[in-house]
């Protein structure tokens, strides 16, 4: 007596689930399943086990806080309880490798799977290793200026988050302009939410590490809240203080509404491991869905080269409309270097060692050039054959050419930096000339015209001995003027050293040097409050002794004369000026006043060289600040100058 029982969707079944068990083996991602009762892992995947240098086994038992720096315990206890909350959590944080304690960064895609009475039944942690990506992106954000024509939306502030920088792909996802947010704090409409922190804590965080990311939700001009994967670093100057903030943002609305719409689908899939009666159908759709949502091209071969499976990405860029008209056909129906994957292929099926992370270049069927990062491993059965290929590629086609920019942007710098050194031996150079080349035929000619006075005085007539002074007083006027602009040349290289300075002192005490107790008998001399400012002293301390000077001088020609020293308000400069009831100038002629020797008075009027004020506009701007003029002749002047304020000032 024979009973005969047709097995096929058996088999089937257990081929289908084969392949999911060697996918989840042989994923380019590190996976971990853990128990929520004992907080401890229960499984895990060669690719988290490498992640740590160690094997399987010795990760099995430990549990998920233990993995990470102590340091990242809070945040990674935070992120469990949130994924027990809402289902899924995506974070970064450091681990420690169980091999050699090494720390390394992590993404970290935790999922909490709940049971249909609500218990929660497993926790499930994907890790990838971003260390590659953090390092890109300190390079990107040291290199910032190259990244204007990302596909990213790349917005600079600086240490006062002002944006400074806006690019194309920012006006695109955001639908503001540059022109439109340039000065503006980016808060006050992109109105940022975070799901698990504050702005406040995420400014914090980035005074402290230097750099931030996070999933946070933001709004679009046009009123509709856009999902963004948001990532900030801080830009330090050489001696550590904040100079500007990159953020690189990407607009993962559609990646977030596909992982809504799989959450919904693992909450059925979930319902049904639950009872236990989950059919191939659904397995089936299940691997095809977790592979159509990525965004990396994965695909299954025979030992062939035949495609079993597509995601559809690569259906996508194969040209196809479905994965299933991959199916049966090989890379020779598709790639011009076929030959080549071909034989790497039946390497890694004959050898059984993987082909991980390869970097290649591939010409697709539209001739479309890409390169992408390869993983190639084999697939065996459950008896340890092999019976095909698994394959996951991930295009880093935009990381080749910010990697190619960034290396020709270092080669223009030191093609800079190189020419930056030759002008300031050039200048250099011209300095010593004026300093020593010059003044030898000015002190020859002045000692000459000094011994003609002393000797032959007598035997000259009255124009030949003021022709002589004049001579003398030139010479004298023209050293004068050599020194003026070595100073004003050596303000360039100068190293500013910045301190707090109390201005209201620093003026009081510039008048007092340079007035006597008469002249101050006939000088109404007025000073406000005014507010503290961050420079050099000894610079400011001349700007303060430059502008008083003038306005004492070119009042001093009044019976009673009359200096002010003030400030105007603003939101985001300290502004002093210094006002007199002197000579004034045309207004028309202001563009003239801080250029170097350029007088609207004669010698004859008011002595000096026309440096002076050129001196005051070259220091102010090595601020970060400007200057400006007021005044009308005969009726007085007023010169201001303003500074940078500071945040916390401002605030």
């Amino acid at each position: 007596f024979s009973l005969v029982q047709d097995i096929t969707e058996r088999k089937q079944a257990e081929a289908e689930l084969r392949q999911w068990a060697d996918a989840f083996e042989h994923c380019a991602h590190g996976i971990a399943i853990g128990d929520p009762a004992t907080h401890r892992i229960i499984v895990c995947n060669t690719a988290f086990a490498l992640l740590h240098k160690c094997r399987a086994e010795d990760i099995i038992g430990s549990t998920l806080l233990s993995l990470h720096v102590p340091s990242d315990h809070e945040h990674v206890r935070h992120s469990i309880q949130r994924a027990d909350q809402i289902g899924h959590v995506q974070y970064e944080a450091n681990m420690i490798r169980r091999n050699g304690g090494e720390t390394f960064p992590v993404q970290m895609d935790l999922v909490s799977v709940h049971g249909e009475d609500g218990e929660l039944l497993y926790r499930v942690a994907t890790a990838q290793d971003i260390s590659a990506r953090k390092k890109a992106e300190k390079e990107i954000a040291d290199q910032a200026n190259i990244l204007a024509h990302v596909n990213d939306a790349v917005i600079i502030t600086n240490e006062n988050l002002i944006i400074t920088s806006w690019n194309s792909a920012a006006e695109q996802m955001y639908g503001w302009k540059a022109e439109e947010v340039i000065g503006r704090v980016d808060d006050d409409f992109l109105k940022t939410e975070f799901f698990s922190t504050t702005r406040a804590k995420v400014l914090q965080s980035l005074k402290e590490t230097g750099e931030f990311s996070a999933e946070v939700t933001q709004l679009h001009k046009d009123g509709t809240r856009l999902y963004v994967d948001a990532r900030t670093v801080v830009v330090r100057a050489e001696n550590g203080e904040i100079k500007s903030l990159v953020s690189i943002n990407r607009d993962i609305t559609g990646r977030k509404q596909a992982e809504e719409s799989l959450q919904r689908y693992n909450d059925e899939l979930e319902l049904k491991v639950q009872e236990r009666t989950a059919s191939l159908s659904q397995m089936n759709s299940l691997l095809q869905a977790l592979m159509d949502y990525m965004p990396d091209h994965i695909y299954f071969k025979d030992t062939q080269g035949r495609f079993i499976r597509n995601s559809k990405s690569q259906a996508e860029m194969l040209g196809l409309s479905s994965p299933d008209q991959a199916v049966g056909k090989t890379d020779f129906d598709f790639f011009p270097h076929a030959a080549k994957a071909y034989a790497e292929e039946q390497d890694v099926i004959r050898t059984g060692q993987p082909l991980v992370d390869f970097e290649e270049q591939v010409i697709w069927p539209d001739k479309r050039e890409t390169w992408v990062s390869t993983t190639k491993v084999p697939l065996r059965n459950s008896d340890g054959q092999t019976i095909g290929i698994f394959g996951i590629s991930r295009d880093i086609t935009e990381r080749k050419r910010v990697e190619q920019a960034i290396r020709k942007l270092n080669d223009d710098l030191i093609t800079k930096a190189e020419q930056l050194h030759a002008a300031n031996k050039e200048l250099e150079a011209f300095s010593y000339s004026i300093s020593h080349d010059l003044r030898a035929p000015l002190r020859a000619i002045n000692g000459y015209t000094r011994i003609l006075l002393e000797d032959y005085a007598p035997q000259l007539d009255e124009e030949g001995n003021r022709v002589c002074n004049v001579i003398i007083n030139e010479t004298q006027r023209m050293g004068t003027l050599i020194d003026e602009l070595l100073s004003f040349s050596r303000l360039s290289r100068k190293e500013i050293k910045t301190t707090k300075i109390d201005m209201k002192s620093l003026a009081y005490s510039v008048f007092g040097e340079l007035t006597r107790e008469e002249q101050r008998e006939r000088i109404d001399f007025k000073i406000g409050r005014l507010p503290v400012a961050e420079g050099d002293t000894a610079l400011l301390h001349q700007v303060w002794i430059n502008l008083l000077s003038n306005a004492i001088k070119f009042s001093s020609k009044k019976d009673r004369a009359a200096i002010e020293v003030g400030t105007k308000k603003s939101e985001d400069e300290n502004i002093y000026y210094v006002r007199d009831n002197g000579a004034g100038f045309d207004i028309q002629y202001v563009d003239k006043l801080f250029a170097v020797f350029q007088r609207l008075h004669s010698e004859n009027e008011f002595e000096g060289t026309g440096v002076g004020l050129a001196i005051v506009k070259r220091i102010v701007q090595r601020h970060g600040g400007r200057v400006w003029a007021e005044g009308e002749i005969n009726k007085g002047a007023t010169f201001y100058f303003a500074l940078p304020r500071e945040r916390e000032n401002h605030e």
